[in-house]
């Protein structure tokens, strides 16, 4: 985070941000549920310890919300990265990051507030050792608001990556396809075919006839010269192809 080029990565500061509530997130889920289990803390038994409890359960679990809103974010930051990098400059403008962050934490902050309304409860079950909604309406009503709101943004994120998967799949194939081309140019050029061997054989003077039948070599040659010249020389390169195939015809019987 000390990085100031990094910085200016508008990426980075989304992982800046997802960081600094990944460590909240940890620090009141297992710190203070340590605590609360060593001690035995009941929310039950006193008004103070409830409260307490629930304090510390919405700081706890705001974080969550809004790291998995930056996971979600840091995902189309990527996609629009892939898909759009000639306007990824734009959407993710220094201005404009800044407000989707700030929206971002504006939207935990509003669940803080929520877990801080009377039976609206996220409680520390130390019998149970977990984090959980309790039974009255509103804290079940919050419950699947904050599934939906999960389920949302990890669907989001699975579009998101997948796109990115397929884009990049389809361009590691187009390479290896290119790469055929690099065969093609070997044979048929004869420059490139000449520094090739040079290349192959540490600069010793190897012929392709060395390497490769006759007739073969015979085609590879002669291809590579007439690759130079214009259209009409096509015609000699079919009677010469079919020529060599009548006399390895002839040849086998």
């Amino acid at each position: 985070m000390t990085d100031q080029g990094l910085r200016h990565q508008q990426y980075y500061r989304i992982v800046a941000n997802m960081g600094i509530t990944d460590i909240l997130q940890l620090t009141f889920n297992g710190m203070f549920a340590g605590i609360f289990t060593y001690a035995c803390v009941d929310f039950a038994k006193s008004d103070l310890k409830m409260y307490i409890n629930k304090f510390v359960g919405g700081l706890m679990n705001f974080n969550w919300v809004i790291y998995c809103f930056f996971a979600h974010l840091l995902a189309f930051n990527r996609f629009c990265h892939i898909f759009f990098p000639n306007h990824i400059n734009f959407i993710f403008s220094r201005q404009n990051t800044n407000l989707m962050l700030l929206m971002v934490w504006v939207y935990g902050f509003g669940w803080f507030v929520a877990y801080m309304v009377p039976n609206f409860n996220l409680f520390y079950y130390v019998e149970e050792y977990k984090w959980d909604y309790d039974i009255i309406p509103l804290s079940r009503k919050a419950w699947l608001s904050e599934l939906i709101s999960d389920s949302i943004h990890a669907t989001g994120m699975v579009i998101w990556y997948t796109c990115i998967l397929v884009k990049l799949r389809i361009k590691v194939t187009i390479l290896r396809c290119a790469g055929n081309n690099a065969i093609i140019y070997i044979m048929l050029n004869s420059t490139i075919n000449r520094k090739f061997r040079k290349l192959v054989f540490h600069g010793k003077n190897v012929f392709v006839s060395r390497i490769v039948p006759t007739r073969v070599s015979m085609v590879v040659q002669h291809c590579s010269t007439i690759s130079t010249k214009n259209k009409e020389t096509l015609e000699k390169r079919e009677r010469l192809a079919i020529h060599l195939m009548m006399e390895q015809h002839i040849e086998n019987k």
